[in-house]
């Protein structure tokens, strides 16, 4: 089971920021197919899994906005957004970062947990909509 080691920042809607440890486990211990992540600070530790980073992500990113905060990496953005193969190959760590009426180049690929502003950070569901745009903007 590999493991990294990061420290991210969360903030809430009043922009105060606190860093956390996040610990990222390729391989989980029930399932080898799995993605785990810790978030950690002080005693505190909370665990997201799934099939990949991103979706794992997005579990502790839907567990923050429950409560106001947001964490702020890459993964965040508006325009961030995995394609099948980043999914599949790479277990989902790196996505595009993408622009409304252009195809997505190798160039536009970022690590989702590199660090980001506050501003360009937003939820799940604003993500998924720009995502659904940048599709449809394709095909005009």
């Amino acid at each position: 089971m590999l493991e990294e080691n990061l420290k991210v920042k969360i903030a809430n809607e009043k922009k105060e920021i606190c860093e956390f440890d996040l610990v990222l486990y390729e391989g989980h211990p029930d399932n080898n197919d799995y993605i785990k992540l810790v978030l950690q600070q002080k005693e505190q530790a909370i665990t997201f899994s799934a099939d990949n980073y991103f979706k794992a992500l997005e579990k502790l990113r839907r567990y923050l906005e429950d409560r106001n905060q947001k964490i702020l990496c890459k993964g965040s953005n508006e325009n961030v957004y995995p394609s099948a193969m980043q999914l599949d190959m790479g277990a989902g760590r790196n996505a595009y970062s993408l622009t409304l009426g252009k195809q997505a180049k190798f160039a536009d690929v970022v690590d989702i947990f590199d660090e980001s502003n506050f501003d360009s950070c937003v939820s799940c569901d604003k993500q998924k909509d720009f995502f659904e745009k940048w599709i449809e903007s394709l095909n005009k």
